[in-house]
């Protein structure tokens, strides 16, 4: 599989890359339409998995935003990469429910929030 082979899924169709005449391929994005982002049905998560997947995918939307934030600006691979998390976090909350769903995204934002804090504490302490 090459660099411009598009792996399709449930949840990329969104997101796919934009080709442009004369200059290439715009949003190309190897978790989300390339090899990476291949679908492996002979692996089926447990629900503990997919707590951890929404954890990962709520931690990536996070630090896009923050990024967002702090420079006033974002791009196509931002962009597709938080469309990208949204749609699997939706999905898995339809399997394991908004609880859980919650908890994953309130541990991704602790687990952001603390290396902040760490931080402050070491330059004003």
């Amino acid at each position: 599989m090459t660099r411009n082979t598009v792996v399709c899924n449930q949840d990329n169709g969104g997101v796919l890359p934009t080709p442009v005449p004369g200059f290439g391929v715009i949003g190309w994005v190897e978790e989300i339409n390339g090899q990476g982002a291949e679908e492996v049905s002979e692996f089926i998560p447990t629900r503990h998995e997919l707590e951890q997947l929404a954890e990962y995918w709520y931690t990536q939307y996070l630090e896009i935003e923050r990024w967002e934030d702090m420079t006033q600006s974002t791009g196509s691979t931002e962009l597709r990469l938080k469309g990208f998390a949204t749609q699997r976090v939706n999905r898995i909350e339809l399997l394991i429910g908004q609880e859980a769903v919650d908890r994953a995204y309130q541990s991704a934002k602790r687990s952001l929030d603390s290396p902040n804090e760490s931080v402050q504490q070491a330059v004003s302490g």
